[in-house]
């Protein structure tokens, strides 16, 4: 929500909100930043309403001091990716030329993993492919997770319980899978846990974008 105070007033009905890189300007605003893929917020990013081109739709408190964004009902505003981000204003909600503006003195820092994707879910749904023998130890490090950025501190990496798999008792054929999501138990059977173990710190002589994971066994 924005709230204005002095003398001030909201006089609007169709304002709407988007979020933007922090880069953002009023000038860049001015000319479609608050809009363009390279410099406003998606689907990768965030959730709807503000992933949405039109941007967050917004209501008047009664007093007309205070702008509410809408988000939504049950999961509110979510974000997919770290960063530092500005906001965006559109008091007729066409953030064109003359009707879009940043507000200055705010910076939403979201802590967390960046990645160059553009499409929804596409971070979380990121595949990295690693192998290992059951029974055979494999290397340390022979397995590794690069990201494109983070912000915040320097975070660690662990992973969940193992997944579930079924099979075809005719073929053997794979049938269908249960995932598990972060912040399960993390699974031990190939990776060993304990004693902080299964919490990787990522490779400093990397700038902190590569995970190198521990030997399988």
């Amino acid at each position: 929500k924005i709230v204005l105070t002095g003398s001030d007033t909201f006089s609007v009905s169709a304002a709407r909100l988007k979020l933007v890189l922090s880069s953002v300007d009023d000038a860049a605003a001015g000319t479609g930043a608050c809009t363009a893929e390279a410099t406003a917020l998606g689907a990768a990013e965030v959730n709807d309403p503000f992933a949405a081109a039109s941007g967050a739709p917004t209501t008047v408190s009664a007093d007309s001091l205070t702008l509410l964004a809408s988000v939504d009902a049950t999961a509110g505003l979510v974000f997919h990716m770290g960063g530092a981000f500005g906001i965006c204003y559109s008091d007729d909600g066409t953030f064109g030329s003359g009707h879009a503006d940043i507000m200055d003195t705010v910076t939403v820092n979201v802590a967390g993993v960046q990645d160059a994707c553009t499409t929804a879910g596409c971070l979380e749904g990121k595949a990295y492919h690693c192998y290992a023998s059951p029974g055979a130890a494999g290397v340390a490090g022979s397995c590794a997770l690069k990201y494109e950025g983070f912000a915040g501190n320097v975070g660690k990496v662990s992973w969940s319980e193992a997944w579930t798999a079924t099979y075809s008792p005719a073929t053997g054929a794979q049938t269908g899978l249960t995932k598990k999501s972060c912040g399960t138990v993390a699974d031990g059977t190939v990776m060993a846990i304990g004693g902080g173990a299964e919490f990787v710190a990522p490779d400093s002589s990397q700038a902190n974008k590569v995970v190198k994971l521990p030997a399988t066994r």
